[in-house]
């Protein structure tokens, strides 16, 4: 569980928060115009608000399938499942993949109560502290990105050792914040 919430949370953070860089560095030009860049970013940062979600499911689920328990699963994911279809459909493309998102977080919390309802899986104090921590460090980790996306913003969208240089200042960048919080 530390494991997938210190690679997916930071990861998921900084993908939202530089969507507009890596869709203008790596997708707008040509027939793909600025707008349409802007509405790819904003379904990315939709998307990767589930990141930990998604990964943290695939821990939570064998807790279930171990114990001979494989309803509980599939219950969960339908509940997730209708956030989807009555939330989505109605929010456009942006929507969905928010839906998406909602769906997958719900369905790792509903497995989680489960799990410790049923005593089967409970958070420690000091599980708990480390994850406190990898939260303040993604905190920090943020604010560095989005000054940094800030202040770049105008060289991804330049030639292309514009675009290599600003992406590698970003992500060394958000990396170096990161792993020294």
């Amino acid at each position: 569980f530390e494991m997938a919430t210190l690679l997916t949370v930071p990861a998921a953070a900084a993908l939202a928060i530089c969507a507009p860089a890596f869709v203008n560095a790596f997708f707008v030009g040509g027939k793909f115009k600025p707008e349409d860049g802007v509405i790819m970013s904003h379904i990315t940062m939709a998307l990767v608000a589930g990141l930990p979600a998604y990964v943290i499911v695939k821990i939570l689920s064998p807790g279930f399938f171990a114990r001979g328990d494989t309803k509980t699963p599939v219950y969960t994911a339908l509940a997730g499942l209708n956030i989807y279809f009555i939330w989505g459909l109605d929010w456009g493309i942006v929507g969905l993949a928010g839906a998406t998102a909602l769906s997958a977080s719900l369905n790792c919390m509903l497995l989680y109560i489960m799990l410790h309802k049923r005593g089967w899986f409970r958070f420690s104090g000091p599980l708990g502290a480390r994850i406190a921590r990898q939260l303040l460090a993604t905190a920090v980790m943020s604010a560095a990105l989005w000054f940094l996306v800030g202040r770049l913003m105008p060289h991804f969208s330049g030639s292309v050792f514009e675009r290599i240089w600003s992406l590698l200042v970003l992500v060394l960048g958000g990396l170096a914040v990161y792993g020294a919080c």
